[in-house]
């Protein structure tokens, strides 16, 4: 869906940029919604004109039917404004398209993935609680944004952005990338808009025996429940235990990553009792609770076998970073992937007791 509602506390007010003069909704309209055929007429005409005055590019052409283009632009504006984001013209988004304080597209915050394959991928994008995929964020930047640049321990300066182009070849396969002048330093893993504090707390190294040992019991306890019966800690390759308040009410989270590939170094391919994940426990309890935030186990009786013609890819998920990328004061987790030949980053949330993505872009092949 080009657009999704996330519940999240509100991010500060922005002002709307001026628009056209506001036509005066017909009070009597037909609902409008994605039909076949489809519907057309002057009722479609002026939806379309208002949100293209509005900037919500996403319809293409004026061309007076309601299609599918026009639908996802409608969900973006309904997101925009809190609506359900369901793409159809009732009298609630008619109301709320036509009134004088319809908010202009501009107000969606772009987040762009600047180290993905060595190049800069549209993420997607963020305004008060709802969160916008790339195919719904793209068709909004005209090239100019300024986005401030973020690494694991803080800034790392500004930069201006390009058009979005949609990259059908490999390695992009259907990713909306741009370029960015200045270029970022290798440090930079995240390029975004807005003016609020990207990282108002950073994530805090934790050594302690008490600590690591209820982690371990973690990890230990989800890998058994995976697949594993007798998970080996000892020889992982990585076993971090980070704290940070997330929700920023004075209670930090634990984020354990963990990863253990058996085989050679150079290797690329896992075999049984291997595994690579990250979660999270969060300090609502007495008793933390773990969740997933994400895993690939390879069980004792799965994966590589000892058959030289049977080939399982390793996945490996790094550590997150953290970074509040939609000005609520919460952190979001930002976690890049490494499968075989590809990559993925995904943006999660801690909503309501769970861990949700929020958005993904994916590079290889």
């Amino acid at each position: 869906m080009p657009a999704t509602a996330v519940a999240s506390p509100p991010a500060p007010a922005v002002t709307a940029s001026p628009v056209a003069a506001v036509p005066t909704p017909d009070p009597n309209a037909r609902v409008l919604s994605v039909q076949e055929p489809p519907l057309s007429g002057d009722d479609v005409l002026a939806v379309q004109q208002r949100l293209l005055d509005l900037g919500y590019r996403q319809l293409g052409a004026r061309d007076g039917f309601y299609g599918p283009q026009t639908a996802a632009a409608v969900q973006t504006f309904q997101a925009v404004h809190g609506l359900e984001a369901d793409g159809i013209v009732g009298p609630q988004t008619q109301a709320q398209l036509f009134a004088p304080t319809a908010l202009n597209s501009d107000v969606i915050v772009p987040i762009v993935e600047t180290a993905l394959c060595q190049q800069h991928i549209v993420l997607g994008g963020s305004y008060g609680g709802a969160w916008f995929n790339n195919a719904a964020t793209e068709s909004l930047l005209r090239g100019g944004e300024r986005y401030r640049l973020y690494g694991a321990s803080g800034s790392a300066g500004e930069t201006i952005g390009s058009a979005p182009t949609l990259d059908l070849e490999p390695p992009y396969n259907n990713q909306y990338v741009l370029s960015l002048d200045p270029p970022p330093a290798d440090t930079a893993l995240v390029a975004l808009g807005g003016d609020w504090e990207v990282q108002p707390r950073l994530v805090q190294p934790i050594g302690d025996a008490a600590t690591r040992s209820v982690a371990e019991a973690a990890v230990i306890d989800y890998l058994q429940g995976a697949g594993i019966a007798q998970p080996l800690l000892s020889d992982a390759d990585r076993f971090e235990v980070q704290a940070v308040d997330l929700l920023n009410d004075g209670r930090p989270e634990l984020l354990i990553s963990a990863t253990r590939f058996s085989g050679a170094a150079e290797a690329v391919d896992a075999l049984p009792g291997d595994y690579s994940l990250v979660l999270l426990q969060t300090a609502d309890e007495d008793v933390p609770q773990t969740l997933l935030v994400t895993a690939t186990v390879y069980p004792d009786e799965e994966g590589a076998s000892g058959n030289e013609t049977e080939f399982t890819p390793r996945a490996e998920h790094r550590p997150p970073q953290t970074f509040d990328l939609n000005g609520d004061g919460q952190l979001e987790l930002l976690v890049t992937s490494r499968y075989f030949e590809s990559d993925t980053a995904v943006v999660y949330g801690l909503i309501q007791g769970q861990v949700v993505e929020l958005l993904f872009a994916f590079c290889g092949v």
